[in-house]
């Protein structure tokens, strides 16, 4: 979207304690050319908004918080999406408020949110035909692609087949809503379950971390103070298991993700990001939604460990 937007986005480094923005890589990377900051809560888990918005105000830098996986949570004494300039939700897929399609744009801005709501206007009304599907499962596909690429040699160059596709993939994401009363309601139910649902996930993370404790793995810890978290993702500390564990859990139907990968490899061929580098080939995810329940999180720790071993 940086992109679409006929901006340059430049990539800092991770934290390797919760895999969002480092403080000091961003620090690193302004310049007079800078516009704007997008943390993102990657899995729910929380960057560091108090320091990212003080440095930001300091240097003129928008700030975009994108708390797309992390709604409800708290940071610094306030709701995650409330610190920036802007605010990102997503109620689509699966995630914490998922109403099955829309999103949400917040802001406290009179000014800019009436800049903003005439922009809307003038895009295109929201449509599926064939087509649609088509580009957009070819979109995931390539993603996915690139990664595996990524993951069976780190050093391999893609940004220029990866880059160089997306002008083809413009139009999935330039559209215009429309306020469905059936996406509506979801969205409203969901605000009513958030706090109960997020306690769940919190319950779910709890069960994991006992379970996995002691294993060849770093277990994240921040989503204790927000309140929050998405996924549940740690690292295996031997990159070489990451595949072997991934690949027992699916066998078993157990849902796991290792499908993220830095987007400055992606976008740029870039390999200076060293946490980054890091935790790509040894983070996995696994679900904390209705379907883990406790003998659910039970059944995955059982093959994380054997497999692990």
């Amino acid at each position: 979207m940086v992109i679409y937007a006929g901006f340059k986005p430049v990539f800092a480094d991770v934290s390797a304690d919760t895999f969002a923005l480092d403080l000091d890589s961003f620090r690193d990377r302004i310049t007079a050319e800078t516009k704007a900051v997008l943390p993102v809560h990657i899995f729910g888990y929380v960057a560091p908004l108090a320091e990212i918005c003080s440095l930001a105000r300091e240097r003129g830098i928008f700030v975009i918080e994108d708390a797309a996986q992390s709604l409800g949570g708290n940071c610094d004494g306030k709701k995650m999406g409330s610190h920036g300039d802007f605010s990102i939700l997503s109620f689509g897929g699966d995630k914490i408020l998922n109403a099955g399609a829309g999103g949400a744009l917040l802001t406290d801005d009179t000014e800019l949110a009436q800049m903003i709501d005439s922009d809307i206007k003038n895009l295109p009304a929201y449509f599926r035909p064939l087509e649609y599907s088509l580009k957009s499962l070819s979109h995931r596909n390539l993603y996915h692609a690139m990664v595996d690429l990524l993951r069976a040699n780190h050093e391999t160059k893609v940004d220029s087949i990866f880059s160089s596709a997306m002008p083809f993939y413009e139009d999935l994401y330039l559209q215009s809503f429309p306020a469905d009363p059936i996406v509506m309601k979801r969205i409203e139910n969901g605000f009513d379950r958030l706090d109960s649902d997020n306690a769940r996930r919190v319950e779910c993370a709890t069960q994991y971390e006992e379970l996995l404790a002691g294993a060849e793995v770093m277990l994240p810890t921040s989503w204790r103070e927000s309140g929050v978290l998405w996924r549940y993702s740690f690292l295996i500390k031997d990159a070489a298991k990451t595949n072997r564990v991934t690949a027992a859990l699916r066998r078993n139907k157990i849902h796991a993700s290792n499908h993220y990968w830095s987007l400055a490899d992606l976008f740029v061929g870039r390999h200076d990001h060293p946490n980054t580098k890091y935790v790509c080939p040894r983070i996995l995810n696994l679900w904390t939604d209705e379907t883990a329940t406790k003998g659910y999180i039970e059944k995955s720790c059982d093959i994380i460990l054997s497999a692990l071993s």
